[in-house]
């Protein structure tokens, strides 16, 4: 919201959620590093999750959060906790969110090209949209995740095509490929819509 004259609060966070808006905080400044961006989430995160156990059991959030470049958040390890504090925090808040979150109302999205390199306590989730990987360590992680049939799937998959893995698989216990919209061309349609 550019046009406030004063810095952006949780409230306003709060008030577009309430008024049932997305809301995309971007963190991607050249001048951020990683740890400004994990006090970030953190605190977000934080407030978030003390929310939710505000109006729980009577409410609840019904608030999805997607993460993108999750490796920077809740990576799988953490180099040195007294330099890197609040990449240990973020990793601690929205491990919390992964586990804790469904009572809240709260869905957890994580998005990364490196899925080894996320914390494999905040991935254990219920369903998985897989790209395709183009490095053999990442299928091989795939490989003891899921299984053999699916790493293998991953080689087959075409540009804006995911494998769903999980609850969410149209075909239930069956691994299943879906294809998403197509950037380059959908986008002029949603704008027509929308126009």
């Amino acid at each position: 919201r550019p046009y406030l004259q004063r810095p952006l609060s949780f409230d306003d966070v709060h008030d577009a959620i309430t008024n049932q808006q997305a809301v995309v905080i971007d963190l991607s400044g050249e001048n951020m590093n990683d740890s400004e961006k994990a006090l970030y989430v953190h605190k977000i995160g934080q407030r978030v999750i003390q929310e939710g156990n505000r109006i729980y059991p009577q409410e609840k959030l019904n608030l999805v959060t997607i993460i993108d470049e999750a490796h920077i958040y809740v990576p799988q390890g953490v180099s040195n906790v007294k330099t890197d504090y609040w990449i240990t925090r973020s990793k601690k808040t929205i491990t919390e969110i992964a586990k804790q979150g469904r009572k809240y109302g709260l869905g957890l999205c994580l998005a990364d090209q490196r899925i080894t390199a996320v914390d494999k306590q905040a991935i254990d989730m219920g369903t998985y949209f897989l790209g395709k990987l183009k490095m053999s360590g990442e299928r091989n992680h795939v490989k003891e995740m899921f299984g053999d049939e699916e790493a293998k799937a991953l080689r087959t998959i075409k540009k804006f095509q995911f494998l769903v893995v999980g609850n969410a698989s149209p075909l239930e216990d069956i691994t299943a490929p879906i294809s998403v919209f197509d950037p380059s061309k959908d986008l002029d349609f949603v704008d027509q819509l929308h126009s």
